[in-house]
């Protein structure tokens, strides 16, 4: 017989962790989409810890049902709503694709 983890304590046990990695990781990934920073955002030095960063800033985010509503309601947009963690991040990004390249 095993025990949860923070079964009963209140905390959050290791399946309900990894649910909410899970789900801000694809609303994140949504807003990439949707405002279309990905070539962007792979390209940006140390990648992987500005993806890493923007995860935990958006799993900190309090508003995720609201993101999902406005994930589900956009194909595509210039910007992501201003409650977004992240939005910052993405108005950066989002520059850095609309910047002509250095040869032209």
């Amino acid at each position: 017989m095993y025990s949860r983890i923070g079964h009963g304590t209140g905390t959050m046990s290791f399946l309900n962790a990894f649910r909410k990695v899970i789900r801000h990781a694809d609303l994140l990934e949504g807003m990439i989409a949707r405002v279309d920073v990905r070539e962007a955002m792979s390209e940006v030095p140390h990648a992987a810890e500005v993806k890493r960063r923007a995860l935990a800033r958006c799993m900190t985010c309090e508003e995720p049902d609201a993101c999902e509503i406005w994930l589900n309601e956009h194909v595509s947009a210039d910007e992501t709503p201003h409650f977004c963690r992240n939005h910052n991040l993405m108005a950066r990004l989002k520059q850095m694709t609309e910047a002509p390249s250095p040869s032209a």
